[in-house]
């Protein structure tokens, strides 16, 4: 049991004796596993199999590479979506006393000519308006 409380599966010790060691003592000639992968712990089900490899002697040392075959899942990329851009009203025009007379003009010109909500139906009448205005 790890720590999360999930059962982990050993995938060392699962194995031959030759497979799960990774460094000879010189004088003894026990063979001990000194070496190891670590793994976060959510990623520890996506390890299939952990194994010494004989035969690595070329690489001048005198331990045994370790390798790891893991059952690994790439999460897809998340791509940032552009915000359409909000049009801004220009309101500092309106100080001017004659321009926002004539702003007041053209508004209740355009909302006499909105049917009232009884005529038509919600949804119809919201856009009217919202065109209107």
């Amino acid at each position: 049991m790890c720590q999360h409380g999930l059962i982990v599966k050993n995938t060392v010790f699962h194995q031959k004796d030759q497979l799960k060691t990774t460094w000879r003592h010189p004088r003894s000639e026990h063979w001990h596993l000194l070496d190891y992968i670590i793994v976060r712990g959510r990623d520890l089900r996506d390890v299939l199999v952990t194994r010494a490899m004989k035969g690595s002697e070329d690489c001048w040392t005198d331990h045994r590479l370790v390798r790891s075959v893991m059952n690994i899942h790439l999460a897809p990329r998340h791509r940032k979506t552009q915000k359409a851009a909000r049009r801004q009203l220009n309101v500092t025009a309106l100080k001017d006393p004659g321009q926002q007379e004539e702003f007041q003009a053209q508004l209740y010109s355009a909302l006499e000519q909105v049917p009232t909500a009884d005529d038509i139906s919600i949804q119809s009448h919201w856009e009217e308006l919202k065109s209107a205005v």
